[in-house]
């Protein structure tokens, strides 16, 4: 439906959509104000609802109308093309408004279910980090920093501290997805990690991977189908009496800065879990330390997070040149320096994946 108005709101011509409808046009005020109100009004308060209108800039009204065929309703985009003249375009919307008590109550409906599942989720959060060590609990490593955001409320990636006689352990663990179902197997891993390692008292790296691969794809395997499902793990044991870094990785590395020199340490190219391709083999990898000494831990989200103006990935070489300039820095401004340069780096993009990011001076 269309028609022209004057700027007094006066119907200058209307189209045969429009003469369809309404059958019966002399049912019509001639004023525009007087035909959307459906009631009489004076010219005054007509021009003035009428001036509202600005060039150019289009506006939505929705009116309902008694026809010989019952109730219509008519959305109008009311546009003013000059300072005299207005153009409004109708749309039948009582389809719409007939279904509409039927879409507000399913609106309720699905308002309450995501109120309950995010305040399940808000409290998943606050189970999930209960399970994450206390920052404080490293007395021997308190020059310190640790990033950690998920892309959701709870997180695939922990991290995981113990400190067992002279062994310091500190663990960078990625599992797979995000959201909930990384959430629980993160769970899953942090029980085993404590299994393996305080209970059954385990301190060397490549032996406590290799029980942490083969107790996670037996949890994993039910009604003998093998859930695909698995992580990515840096484990670091520090002998705190000689400063012996022993490392051992899976799809994780360390990154080390050792007399100025910056030491990218590699892990095993293969997950923890379901992996049939080859024969896994955990090695462990030692570098003797110093004060003053720093090492890197973390997931690949930082890394893989796109952004930057050709909307790519920082990627490893990136984070490793940037861990090697900022080294004149204190752990805590190397904290806040790394927070900046993603938030920059990724600006209006969202965020791909969880991301951990730890780093620890010696």
């Amino acid at each position: 439906m269309y028609m022209e108005l004057s700027n007094y709101g006066i119907v200058s011509e209307v189209n045969k959509d429009l003469e369809s409808y309404f059958n019966d046009l002399n049912s019509f005020y001639s004023n525009f104000f007087e035909l959307v109100k459906n009631r009489k009004c004076c010219p005054l308060v007509c021009q003035r609802f009428l001036n509202k209108f600005s060039l150019n800039k289009a506006k939505t009204v929705t009116y309902s109308y008694q026809t010989k065929k019952g109730i219509l309703w008519v959305e109008w985009l009311v546009c003013k093309v000059t300072e005299k003249k207005l153009v409004a375009i109708g749309k039948d919307v009582t389809c719409v408004k007939k279904f509409e008590p039927i879409i507000k109550a399913q609106n309720r409906i699905l308002k309450l279910q995501n109120k309950n599942m995010l305040d399940s989720l808000k409290y998943a959060q606050g189970i999930q980090k209960s399970l994450l060590p206390n920052v404080a609990s490293l007395k021997k490593l308190s020059n310190n920093f640790i990033i950690y955001e998920p892309k959701d409320i709870v997180s695939g990636d922990f991290y995981w501290f113990h400190q067992k006689d002279d062994f310091l352990f500190i663990a960078s663990i990625d599992c797979t997805g995000h959201g909930v179902p990384g959430a629980l197997m993160t769970v899953l891993s942090n029980t085993l990690l404590n299994e393996i390692i305080i209970h059954q008292e385990n301190t060397d790296p490549a032996q406590i991977l290799k029980l942490l691969d083969e107790q996670l794809c037996k949890a994993l395997k039910t009604n003998n189908r093998m859930i695909k499902d698995g992580l990515d793990i840096g484990l670091c044991r520090l002998d705190i009496i000689s400063k012996n870094l022993t490392f051992s990785g899976a799809f994780q590395n360390v990154i080390v800065v050792k007399d100025k020199k910056i030491n990218r340490i590699k892990g095993g190219r293969f997950p923890i879990g379901y992996y049939p391709y080859l024969t896994k083999v955990f090695k462990n990898q030692t570098l003797s330390l110093k004060k003053g000494n720093r090492f890197y831990l973390y997931s690949d989200g930082y890394q893989d997070q796109f952004g930057g103006e050709n909307n790519k990935k920082i990627g490893t070489k990136k984070v490793i040149s940037l861990i090697e300039k900022k080294q004149k820095l204190t752990l805590q401004q190397q904290k806040h320096f790394f927070k900046k340069y993603l938030k920059d780096w990724k600006a209006k993009e969202e965020q791909i994946d969880d991301i951990l990011f730890m780093g620890f001076e010696i």
